[in-house]
């Protein structure tokens, strides 16, 4: 079902001109822009049974921060990425196993710049 779920995904931003043709699964759909760089996001599979992955292009030193946080804002899960000390870091897979199933917020932020995506986490 996941499967169908992100080939479907895919065709619907490939329609839209959202998302290049690639074999690269984490091409994304979503940018954000700064002065100087564009950083892509993208964020799967979705809906998420036990983890979730975080694909990100690096916009230059400094920390990209990610957040699973749940409708009422709290936080569940944050992670922060130094990229002096680690800078090939460009994805990240965060473990969901100990969250409940239902509706979360994946918010990255780098260089003072955020986006928000929704995740969905089910059971198998």
């Amino acid at each position: 079902m996941i499967a169908v779920l992100q080939s479907e995904r895919s065709k619907i931003l490939k329609s839209n001109g959202l998302l290049a043709p690639t074999n690269n699964t984490a091409t994304t759909a979503n940018t954000i822009k700064n002065n100087t760089t564009t950083t892509a996001i993208d964020v799967y599979p979705n809906p998420a049974i036990d983890h979730v992955n975080i694909a990100f292009s690096r916009a230059g030193k400094g920390e990209t921060t990610i957040r699973i946080t749940g409708v009422t804002g709290n936080t569940k899960i944050e992670q922060t990425i130094n990229h002096l000390s680690d800078p090939r870091v460009e994805s990240v897979s965060l473990d969901l196993t100990k969250l409940p199933d239902g509706i979360y917020a994946v918010e990255i932020i780098q260089n003072l710049k955020r986006t928000v995506k929704k995740i969905v986490k089910i059971r198998e």
